[in-house]
């Protein structure tokens, strides 16, 4: 138990990339497969297969969204300079403009964001302070912000349903990944692996269009 605690406490490349990443995925796939065996939905929406024949879909899907998301939900914990604080700033007003269409609720949450993003960027010493709040607590922004990116992945889906749901919890666990990673290396290398865990379902898609439906 000390040694995968410390696993975790220490970089550790292989355990973190590989290995973590590998489980991420396997759950993935099996969650993929339970949701096909249980409801008898097909293991790709009819959109995911048109994704192929866009390639400015396909960028945005495999570069554009990854450092949306991650700036967005991971840039809490890495807002300890002027550039990411901006980054963190201008991908979360992108959401917020996205999945807030009322006006009562998105007016005063541009202006939460846009004082704090000043007084993080003019003032060093609030920055040093608000650093240090988000890291002695992690685990709670952590599961915080892993739960809002799984549910945002909600506007996917036209239908909430059990079958829609038990595909969410594969992006709330990812969404935990990807923070930890965020936290322990730098945003770039969550954003490289948010990359890499988009580009593996568009090959699963690949392998399904030509090999199963043939």
């Amino acid at each position: 138990m000390q040694m995968l605690s410390n696993k975790f406490l220490k970089k550790d490349w292989t355990f973190d990339f590989i290995y973590l990443f590998l489980i991420l995925i396997v759950i993935n796939i099996v969650f993929l497969i339970s949701t096909y065996l249980i409801f008898n939905k097909p293991l790709f929406q009819a959109d995911d297969l048109k994704l192929l024949r866009t390639p400015e879909k396909l960028l945005m899907a495999v570069i554009i969204i990854p450092i949306i998301e991650e700036f967005s939900m991971r840039g809490l914990f890495v807002v300890n300079n002027k550039l990411n604080i901006i980054l963190w700033t201008l991908c979360l007003i992108a959401i917020f403009f996205t999945f807030i269409s009322q006006p009562w609720v998105l007016t005063p949450l541009m202006l939460g964001l846009i004082t704090l993003s000043l007084i993080l960027f003019f003032n060093f010493e609030f920055r040093r302070t608000f650093n240090r709040f988000i890291s002695n607590y992690f685990l709670i922004f952590l599961c915080l912000t892993s739960i809002v990116f799984g549910l945002l992945h909600l506007s996917n889906y036209p239908i909430l349903d059990t079958h829609t749901v038990l595909k969410i919890f594969p992006r709330i666990l990812g969404g935990f990944y990807l923070g930890y990673i965020a936290n322990k290396y730098g945003i770039k290398y969550s954003i490289l692996m948010h990359c890499i865990n988009n580009t593996i379902p568009l090959l699963m898609v690949v392998c399904y269009q030509y090999f199963a439906i043939k």
